[in-house]
């Protein structure tokens, strides 16, 4: 379970030779604290691979001060045309076209307790990760569909066997209403060995313990993932939002004895109160 890295430019005519006198230049904004409260339920499968799901709530944060950010889910944006990464986030560039992002956040891990299927296989443990992303928004007619393309490294930063993820994506934002966002992305991920193998070998112990065979996976692709949902504002206040996202794994995580289901689908959904 991961708690999952993926946008002005101003532009003022210089009169002052030829008028003799500096023109009046148009103060930055001042950046201000926002942020919202609410709560997220999610019917998923236990675990990457599972073949059974679960369903759960938990409540979920959000608290912006200008470029910097911190968010237990990335659902829960106060700015329409804006998007949140997840954890403690700050903009490193900032632009009308592209945006580079640093974070830090949480992994809670796995635990063998998830699910029946894992019984006999050790824990994944909790740690810290950093993730570097980038993100290109792509030239849009006003009122059309916004694109965005994004790139995103992240990497265990307490040696806990989480290795490095590399993902990209693309998304499609489009307003059907005044107050409703329609968004459907798509993603492919790949993992080097160190995640492949924490996330879903079988060691020799564990095959002894479980009846798995034996399996130390290489680096390699992951998965492929889709998803489509809705956004939806009531008022100033408060916000709404639901989807289902579907995703097919690959390589070295297809292969694995614990991928019991490569194909999984999911749904989700929250109500949030802005401030």
């Amino acid at each position: 379970m991961q708690w999952q890295i993926a946008i002005g430019v101003s532009s003022c005519v210089m009169t002052a030779g030829v008028f003799g006198a500096e023109p009046d230049l148009p103060s930055s904004p001042q950046p201000k604290l926002e942020g919202a409260l609410g709560v997220v339920a999610t019917y998923q499968p236990e675990y990457a691979g599972g073949a059974r799901r679960r369903l759960h709530a938990d409540p979920g944060f959000f608290l912006r001060y200008g470029r910097y950010s911190v968010s237990t889910t990335s659902a829960f944006v106060t700015r329409r045309s804006d998007e949140v990464f997840r954890g403690l986030s700050g903009d490193l560039l900032q632009r009308q076209d592209f945006r580079l992002n640093l974070a830090l956040r949480i992994d809670r891990g796995r635990k063998s307790s998830t699910s029946s299927a894992l019984s006999g296989i050790e824990d994944v443990r909790p740690t810290l990760l950093g993730r570097m992303s980038a993100t290109w928004i792509l030239p849009s007619a006003p009122g059309a569909a916004r694109w965005r393309l994004g790139l995103g490294l992240s990497t265990d930063l307490l040696g806990r066997g989480q290795g490095q993820l590399m993902d990209l994506g693309v998304v499609r934002d489009a307003q059907v209403s005044p107050r409703t966002t329609w968004s459907n992305s798509a993603s492919i991920s790949a993992a080097s060995a160190t995640y492949m193998i924490r996330r879903y070998g079988v060691s020799p112990g564990e095959s002894a313990r479980t009846g798995y065979p034996e399996y130390r996976p290489g680096a390699g692709l992951r998965d492929i993932s889709y998803g489509t949902g809705w956004r939806t504002e009531f008022g100033d206040t408060w916000i709404a939002f639901w989807g289902v996202s579907a995703s097919r794994q690959l390589g070295p995580a297809a292969d694995s004895p614990l991928s019991r289901r490569p194909f999984g689908w999911g749904l989700n959904g929250g109500i949030a109160r802005r401030f």
